[in-house]
């Protein structure tokens, strides 16, 4: 608990790695770790940890005119429309990059 308290982490954070770069622009990077936190309530501009059909993405959330959006920072990737029936869980917000030493 006293590395969560000198990181500003909560007891819901937790990490996970990015493989690919649909988020590059942003600075995130394959082989990024990041730090998660599953108790903040995901907002339009926050960069989430989403599991669609069991499988985990790493996108920005933009919510517009009713419709909520999953935005990849990279322009080689399109849009993903949130619809009601899909099966998507948002597993936490990102709070922290940490960037390999290459």
């Amino acid at each position: 608990t006293e590395i969560l308290n000198t990181f500003g982490l909560s007891e819901n954070s937790f990490t996970c790695s990015v493989l690919g770069q649909s988020m590059q622009d942003a600075s995130i990077f394959d082989g990024d770790t990041l730090i998660a936190d599953a108790s903040i309530k995901a907002k339009s501009g926050h960069i989430v940890i989403v599991s669609i059909e069991g499988k985990q993405f790493v996108k920005r959330l933009k919510e517009e005119n009713g419709t909520s959006w999953l935005i990849s920072e990279n322009k080689d990737y399109a849009p993903v429309g949130i619809i009601d029936d899909m099966n998507i869980d948002c597993l936490g917000v990102v709070v922290s990059v940490l960037h390999k030493l290459r």
